[in-house]
């Protein structure tokens, strides 16, 4: 009968500690989904001239974004260093730059994204280009290039 006893006890214990444990998650978990970010500023939204990402939550660390701005549009998967949205993260970026026969080139790539003082955000990388635009052929030959720095400054604000 003791023997019995102790292990309901520790049963329940057991039990009501990863009870607590998956509420606290489950609840951690609730506050992220809310959580989304709107980044703008010179080259944001695909490489454009001026642009803004919007950038959501898709798991803990992981995050989707897109973006839209003058003559070009963008998206990309993020992964953050932290849970925190404020941190730096690294992305594989798709940028679109150029619309209809204004477009120029797309390109894929990777790129370090940092974030500072809760509100400048920046991003660095290197971007292979997949596919020329009509309007690739107005550049000169020295401009056309199959690898590009791909680069970007302005601020951010986690909603």
């Amino acid at each position: 009968m003791k023997k019995n006893l102790f292990l309901i006890c520790v049963l329940l214990i057991v039990n009501y500690t990863f009870a607590q444990n998956n509420f606290e998650e489950e609840e951690e978990l609730q506050k992220f989904k809310k959580e989304f970010v709107i980044s703008g500023g010179l080259l944001f939204g695909g490489g454009s001239l001026i642009g803004a990402d919007l950038e959501f939550r898709l798991h803990k660390k992981l995050t989707g974004q897109v973006g839209l701005g003058f003559r070009g549009f963008g998206a990309g998967i993020n992964l953050h260093y932290e849970k925190d949205l404020h941190s730096n993260f690294i992305s594989f970026q798709y940028y679109h730059q150029g619309i209809g026969q204004y477009h120029v080139q797309s390109l894929i790539g990777p790129t370090y994204n940092f974030r500072a003082f809760k509100y400048i955000a920046g991003s660095i990388g290197l971007g292979r280009k997949v596919m020329e635009g009509p309007a690739y052929y107005n550049l000169p030959s020295q401009y056309r290039l199959s690898t590009l720095l791909l680069y970007s400054i302005g601020f951010y604000k986690v909603f």
